[in-house]
């Protein structure tokens, strides 16, 4: 593991620091050893001892290759040092003040009462873990202490270990430390649970709890198989055996059981089982409860990043069309009405140079001019109507569609129900969506299609289908361009457009727009 310049300088600080500790630690024993041994002390070793652990500390701490053991070296270091000083110092103050330095035979006894008690400091946990192993096997046999396996669940719960494993895990602890010959555990909510881990292996299968029975499995706590014959009866033991299940509970519904079974003849649950099944469950719950919330926050997350993944690409491809939408206008205003204008100037230069003395040709010229104005006024109102139709925004989308529709060989039928006047964006989306799909259909359709476009308003959302009854295609999800332009225009204010299609059944492309009151005009 890779760790940070903070916790690599902590960590040798800590290091240094503990040096210093021991080195004290050793002093304060020489001292010790003086007032209670008169013991011929010199000081210059004291010194070269205890500068020799510091320094070695410290050139401990400048190698990478023992950072790995600073957690153990200071463990233990700290224990030595602890040890050393509680025993020395605690005999220390017993001595003097019980009446000054021991003599003769006391100087040994007292010595032998220092060592023994920095043992038992250093050796005493491991001395008690292994008494309270010894005597958990008494009381439980081969198995150990049912507060162990509570223990061991909540580490791997805090180790974040993925929920089947960690189901799977807790199945094999419980068929350890209660001597089950079945465990089963089954996850679910609203009354339908599947059994998601079983030792031994039992295939997959599902069992409903009827909506009644819910609130008495939520209070019911440990239960056995009398229990079980009346609300569950797929999860009782077999003739001769013995079963008790809990139900996994958080804030009173059920998100889980856990069933352990016995065979006939094996020893009966005692009330220390029931009790340690009665706190797994509620452990389990809330445990339950934390997975599923956090696998749907993980799931959110994944679709909070898709929708903006989703929303930039929409983004992209609406400036992309705009400046497309923009190449095009230049273009037509180019080829068409800027050319026809230039031809106007200039019929119009040569006119007044020859009206003089050529009255007839000037008048000629004259008429051309008036027919090249005209054309070039139905050009640039062609392509006025096509960035945005005057009748959309006099009269609004049924009218508009409407006008539209005579334009097209084929009959379309414009049906609309309570479709009023809304916000020009949500108008424009919706006329040139329903525009697109009308162009689709005279592509794809086929010959001489009917094409019906309908139009209307429930819970505050003006939706439009736009349905032919043409030769269909199965390419929906190629997502063409006119598709991702019909997506991106609905989606920009929060709706959706579907494409229905299959071949020999024709199209119906339909989209909806969230309007509410304000967005009425």
């Amino acid at each position: 593991m890779i760790q940070s310049r903070r916790t690599v300088r902590w960590r040798r600080l800590q290091v240094v620091a503990l040096s210093f500790v021991l080195a004290g630690t050793l002093a304060f024993l020489v001292v010790a050893a003086d007032l209670l041994f008169d013991l011929p002390t010199s000081l210059a070793p004291v010194m070269t001892v205890t500068t020799a652990i510091v320094v070695a500390a410290t050139a401990a701490t400048l190698s990478p290759l023992g950072m790995p053991y600073v957690d153990r070296v200071v463990l233990h270091g700290v224990r030595l040092g602890v040890a050393g000083l509680g025993a020395t110092g605690t005999f220390l103050l017993l001595v003097v003040g019980l009446g000054g330095r021991p003599r003769g035979s006391e100087r040994w006894v007292l010595a032998t009462a220092i060592v023994a008690a920095a043992l038992v400091a250093v050796l005493g946990p491991l001395l008690w873990r292994r008494v309270d192993g010894i005597a958990n096997e008494l009381a439980y046999g081969k198995r150990r202490a049912p507060s162990a396996l509570l223990e061991d669940f909540a580490r791997r719960l805090a180790q974040r270990v993925p929920r089947e494993e960690q189901l799977l895990q807790l199945a094999e602890s419980l068929r350890a430390h209660l001597a089950g010959s079945r465990v089963e555990i089954w996850t679910g909510e609203d009354g339908r649970f599947e059994r998601t881990v079983s030792l031994p292996h039992a295939g997959p299968e599902d069992v409903v709890v009827d909506a009644s029975a819910l609130p008495v499995l939520s209070r019911a706590g440990v239960v056995g198989d009398a229990w079980l014959e009346v609300w569950l009866p797929t999860l009782a033991a077999s003739a001769g055996a013995a079963t008790r299940a809990v139900p996994a509970t958080h804030a009173g519904d059920v998100l889980g059981l856990v069933v352990v079974g016995r065979d006939a003849g094996a020893e009966r649950f005692t009330v220390t089982d029931e009790h340690l099944l009665a706190e797994l469950g509620s452990r389990l719950g809330l445990a339950l409860q934390t997975m599923k919330l956090d696998t749907a926050l993980r799931q959110s997350l994944e679709e909070l990043k898709q929708h903006a993944a989703e929303l930039q690409a929409s983004r992209a491809r609406l400036v992309a069309a705009a400046n497309t939408e923009r190449r095009r206008i230049e273009r037509d205003l180019h080829d068409g009405a800027q050319q026809r204008l230039i031809a106007v100037g200039l019929k119009a230069a040569m006119a007044s140079k020859i009206i003089g003395h050529d009255p007839a040709r000037a008048a000629e010229l004259i008429e051309q001019v008036h027919a090249e104005v005209k054309a070039s006024t139905v050009d640039l109102r062609d392509l006025s109507h096509g960035i945005f139709p005057p009748a959309l925004e006099a009269d609004g989308v049924p009218v508009a569609l409407g006008e539209v529709a005579s334009r097209f060989p084929f009959r379309i039928d414009v049906h609309c129900d309570g479709v009023g006047r809304y916000e020009e964006g949500v108008e424009a989306a919706v006329y040139f969506c329903c525009l697109e799909a009308l162009q689709n259909a005279a592509k794809h359709a086929g010959e001489d299609p009917h094409v019906v476009i309908t139009l209307g308003v429930d819970r505050c959302r003006l939706s439009f289908a736009v349905a032919d009854d043409g030769r269909g295609f199965v390419a929906i999800e190629g997502d063409g361009q006119g598709l991702v332009g019909m997506r991106d225009r609905i989606g920009a204010l929060g709706g959706t457009v579907t494409v229905e299609s299959a071949p020999g059944t024709g199209t119906v492309v339909r989209g909806s727009v969230p309007v509410g009151d304000d967005h009425v005009r």
